[in-house]
């Protein structure tokens, strides 16, 4: 593997991606090396002659990206394909190899290259490959107090792996400032954080992670009695993705993932908790999808946890209703209130 990575980590950084996707006949290897820049298919093309340098075993594999549309699988047509990837042997495993991208790891495609199956060239006997998305999740845990006045003081750590990470590298990269400003919202409004640091953030081999501060910021509507905490939410889990009355097509989901939120929160002394959201813990039928919704409390303290699992990833039209229905309790049950009265 080391040396794979090596090699996967100068072409990534020496040879520019243009942003465009081929299959790599266009240009040879020499003339890749001296544009020092080039589209998919010819970083990948150099990948793979590179690694057969280097004594592992490689193939070119000819992908239909999602918006070229999915491949048919009679017959392997040449028009079918406009990206190319690399399928390795790497430590007896095969390994997908996709440059372009710097923040994706070797043995991960971009997501858009996920797209039903794939046509690995092999002079002996070429044949067809299903290209299994693998899981991402992200993790966050907030602890820390919420003060009389509906103040949040808290640490905050984040962990997120997979496409995940490869997503908040990317905003990390842009912009590190906004990117900080945007990781968790308050009802309708984003949370700033402050004493970011940025853990594994160019070493795509491991998982990113984050940590950070969030220092005296409103999260609650406080009466002479009452404090009614608003919900918090981590990125992602705010939006409705279904808006349709009605669909006729399938629905597809990029890839498995997890994404859990979990805070551990001291209340004012004086106060007790007057209610919290009922418990959910849904599930369909097949398991493709999961929610969880969980409080405990024990004196003074209160406890959330706040999950979304997702397996299946094809939908067919007659599913609609039923995943936009999910979809919505899911919002509905993260955006109660919790309700802390003084003793």
């Amino acid at each position: 593997m080391a040396i794979a990575q090596k090699l996967y980590a100068y072409i990534n950084t020496n040879i520019e991606w243009n942003e465009g996707y081929g299959i790599g006949l266009n240009n040879d290897i020499n003339a890749i090396l001296k544009a020092k820049s080039g589209y998919s298919g010819d970083l990948n093309k150099l990948m793979c002659a590179a690694l057969i340098q280097s004594g592992i075993e490689a193939k070119p594999v000819l992908v239909s990206m999602r918006d070229h549309g999915k491949p048919l699988e009679y017959y392997p047509f040449f028009d079918q394909f406009n990206h190319m990837v690399v399928l390795a042997k790497i430590d007896n495993k095969d390994t997908w190899i996709d440059l372009g991208d710097r923040n994706l790891p070797i043995g991960w495609l971009r997501t858009d290259a996920l797209n039903s199956m794939a046509w690995v060239v092999d002079e002996a006997e070429p044949y067809w490959v299903d290209l299994k998305p693998l899981d991402s999740k992200t993790v966050y845990l907030i602890k820390g107090s919420i003060d009389a006045e509906g103040n949040l003081n808290a640490d905050l750590e984040s962990r997120f792996t997979g496409y995940h990470a490869v997503h908040h590298r990317t905003l990390s990269a842009d912009d590190k400032e906004k990117y900080s400003e945007k990781l968790i919202t308050n009802g309708t409004n984003h949370i700033p954080v402050s004493d970011t640091e940025l853990i594994n953030a160019n070493e795509t081999s491991k998982p990113f992670q984050l940590k950070a501060k969030i220092v005296n910021h409103s999260v609650a509507t406080v009466t002479p009695d009452k404090i009614y905490l608003n919900p918090l939410f981590p990125e992602g889990l705010d939006e409705l993705p279904f808006k349709l009355v009605e669909r006729t097509y399938p629905i597809e989901m990029n890839y498995p993932e997890e994404i859990s939120m979990i805070l551990n929160l001291a209340i004012p002394e004086g106060y007790t908790v007057e209610s919290v959201p009922e418990p959910i813990r849904f599930t369909t039928e097949n398991g493709g999808i999961q929610v969880i919704y969980e409080t405990s409390l024990n004196p003074g303290k209160l406890n959330v946890t706040m999950k979304y699992v997702l397996k299946q990833l094809l939908f067919d039209p007659v599913d609609y209703s039923t995943l936009k229905n999910i979809f919505n309790q899911r919002q509905q049950k993260f955006n109660e209130q919790i309700v802390l009265s003084k003793s």
